[in-house]
């Protein structure tokens, strides 16, 4: 599997040690996993796309408290890489900056996501 971060912050080796734990829980194997990420106060922001070994895409969000990490579940609905974008670039997927309090979209996903040659 290949792990790219492209926020602020990275997850932990902990973190990243369940993804092949939860890869048991669906019915495929993840090939792609491409994230975004930044720590808070006792919680963190992001957003994760990931591509199986069936050639389709899945997004999830990386919101959490305190109570749960990042990665806790990645079961999702199958689709194609521009439904991904799309989401994306609809706001589906925001998260908040920490200075401004804006609400702000996941740029650096959808620049990669769309240089994809799936």
């Amino acid at each position: 599997m290949k792990i790219l971060s492209l926020g602020p912050d990275e997850l932990s080796d902990w973190e990243l040690e369940k993804l092949p734990k939860l890869e048991r829980q669906v019915v495929y194997d993840i090939k792609k996993f491409v994230y975004w990420y930044q720590i808070g106060c006792y919680s963190g922001q992001g957003c994760a796309v990931f591509k199986d070994s069936n050639n389709d895409w899945h997004i999830i969000s990386m919101h959490h408290c305190s109570c749960f990490g990042p990665v806790e579940d990645l079961k999702s609905a199958p689709m194609t890489l521009e439904d991904v974008i799309t989401l994306l670039k609809n706001g589906n997927y925001t998260y908040y900056d920490s200075e401004s309090g804006d609400e702000c979209y996941y740029k650096e996903l959808i620049a990669y996501l769309e240089a994809e040659d799936d």
